[in-house]
């Protein structure tokens, strides 16, 4: 090894990464840690290493963003209600027959068979059935001939039944 000033021994790849009590990060604590208001990491989550000179916070459960400074949408205790995935931005994807901004919203017809596996359940929590199928929940089959609602002849209401065009019954 090559002998710096004060006879320490010189390295050739750099030290590996550290911190400080001051949240600095880094080769010799060179990067600074993301903070807000003074606070590392907004205090809600902690300052790591990203690479040899740059520091980066990993947010603690239900905490988004680079600071850490956005909740989940549910809260942070719950974000999503447990039913999804907090994105980046806070915002949620939920699971399965959730929906809602923070997936609190069950899908008429269960969160298991939304709209009873006869329709889709929309981003409201509202059920667009299939051509068949009528009510909150899809749960109506419309009588049919051939596949056609009413065989044609008149419209299929929100219980399933036909209002008969005039002249037919």
């Amino acid at each position: 090894p090559v002998l710096a000033n004060k006879g320490m021994p010189k390295q050739s790849q750099p030290f590996p990464p550290a911190f400080d009590v001051c949240g600095n990060a880094g080769v010799n604590c060179t990067a600074k840690c993301p903070s807000t208001y003074g606070f590392v990491c907004a205090s809600k989550g902690t300052c790591l290493p990203d690479g040899p000179y740059g520091a980066k916070c990993e947010c603690y459960p239900g905490f988004r963003g680079g600071n850490c400074t956005i909740e989940c949408k549910g809260s942070a205790s719950r974000p999503c209600s447990k039913r999804g995935i907090c994105e980046e931005d806070g915002s949620c994807t939920c699971e399965g027959g959730w929906r809602g901004e923070d997936c609190s919203i069950e899908c008429p017809g269960s969160n298991i068979f939304p709209c009873n596996m006869r329709g889709k359940c929309t981003r409201e929590a509202l059920c667009e059935c299939d051509p068949l199928y009528r009510g909150e929940a899809c749960q109506h089959r419309c009588p049919d001939v051939m596949g056609i609602p009413c065989g044609g002849r008149g419209k299929c209401n929100s219980f399933g039944t036909c209002d008969c065009n005039e002249g037919f019954r």
